[in-house]
């Protein structure tokens, strides 16, 4: 009897382990490019806030005006970029732009277009 009680214990908690067990989430990876009148914008700061609008990642675009973020959940972010510009006039101007989007598990190369 002794013996029964702890196969059938061994079968239940593996059948329970099983149940609640998650496979891992396919992670992401996004590239924001950054454009003025249709060309990148080198050295734009780029920040990127998750869904509760905590900071979880900050650089600037490189000299084709990309910057790529890795390994992201599935879910929705916001991706804020600014870049100061001296204009015509001599002064310098703070070009800022804002875009959310929402990734799915497993999309990847995601391309988000920002333009000033």
């Amino acid at each position: 009897m002794k013996r029964l009680v702890i196969i059938v214990c061994a079968f239940i908690f593996i059948s329970l382990n099983s149940c609640f067990k998650k496979e891992p989430l396919a992670l992401s990876n996004v590239i924001v490019k950054v454009e003025l009148k249709s060309n990148p914008v080198s050295k734009a700061k780029i920040h990127l806030y998750d869904s509760s609008n905590n900071e979880i990642g900050r650089d600037e675009t490189d000299k084709d005006g990309k910057l790529s973020f890795s390994e992201l959940l599935p879910g929705s972010y916001t991706i804020k970029a600014s870049r100061t510009f001296v204009l015509d006039d001599g002064k310098e101007h703070i070009g800022k732009a804002e875009k959310t989007t929402s990734i799915s598990e497993g999309e990847n190369n995601i391309t988000l277009n920002i333009s000033f």
